[in-house]
């Protein structure tokens, strides 16, 4: 295969783990390190099971044991000190310490302990149900996302070749979840789905040494402006109004496509609540 051609093959697998991996919703339902098992496949096309144990990806901070290495990510250890630290350098950020969060080192520690132990529960589960062992080792966390559909396998035993599955589920159709889940999941998908168009709205404010900024448009003259649909642009207004940085002087859902209307931005909430869209990113 020529090197451009690899080139397209790579990028072709990335945009598919992109797609599986984020937008369909399964890096929520499974334990980080499933990154150590997807990346290879991204980077090197199908593999057997003998060549992606030589090419896992595992933790830095446990030992790497091949497929017997740990599918989850060694807790923090904090100190006091360590701790406040953290909280300070995340200060005014989207991850920044809650008032319910405990306070000291030794409190933080106990309750992602009991965090990892609820997910790790929630997990067992769903192994029972696809008739799998429990995800403790990237073996197991490999024969998971086999069943589950994530992934492909043609053959058997250790030279059974494995590959993203073009047609992966959603982890609703495959996992028992919760109703909360399964709207987390809608809401989540429905923002991504839009995120590009919503970005594309932040790059028509120019921030300036005010705190806000007031567009005065309508829907069909963004549609113009953007080159999009209607309806894509109301979707794209729609998503920037999740977190509360930007506001709208009617409401966005029932508005007309000619009627004119204010879009807000509050560049201080702007700063502190996003951190993935940044001005001008989606060129």
């Amino acid at each position: 295969m020529s090197a451009a051609n690899d080139n397209s093959s790579r990028k072709a697998r990335a945009s598919l783990f992109t797609t599986t991996w984020f937008n369909l919703g399964w890096s929520r339902h499974v334990p980080a390190t499933g990154l150590a098992v997807l990346q290879p496949l991204v980077l090197h096309g199908p593999l057997s099971v003998e060549e992606l144990g030589r090419h896992l990806i595992p933790s830095p901070q446990a030992p790497d044991l091949g497929w017997e290495s740990t599918a989850w990510e060694p807790l923090e250890v904090y100190t006091d000190e360590s701790l406040q630290e953290l909280r300070a350098e995340f200060e005014d950020t989207p991850f920044a310490t809650g008032p319910d969060e405990p306070d000291t080192a030794e409190g933080v520690m106990a309750e992602e302990a009991r965090l990892r132990q609820e997910r790790m529960d929630e997990i067992d589960r769903w192994s029972r149900e696809l008739g799998v062992e429990p995800v403790r080792t990237l073996r197991h966390l490999l024969e998971f996302l086999i069943a589950a559909g994530v992934l492909t396998t043609t053959g058997t035993g250790e030279g059974a070749l494995v590959q993203l599955n073009e047609t992966a589920p959603l982890p609703g159709e495959v996992l028992t979840l919760s109703d909360e889940d399964r709207r987390f999941d809608d809401d989540l998908r429905w923002q991504q789905l839009h995120e590009s168009t919503a970005q594309a709205l932040i790059d028509l404010f120019v921030p300036g040494e005010a705190s806000t900024t007031t567009l005065t448009t309508s829907l069909q003259r963004l549609a113009r402006q953007l080159d999009l649909a209607v309806e894509s642009v109301r979707a794209g207004v729609l998503n920037l109004l999740n977190d509360g940085d930007f506001t709208a002087s009617v409401d966005v859902e029932r508005l007309l496509d000619h009627q004119v209307f204010e879009l807000t931005v509050d560049w201080e909430k702007f700063r502190s609540s996003r951190i993935t869209i940044v001005h001008g990113s989606h060129d």
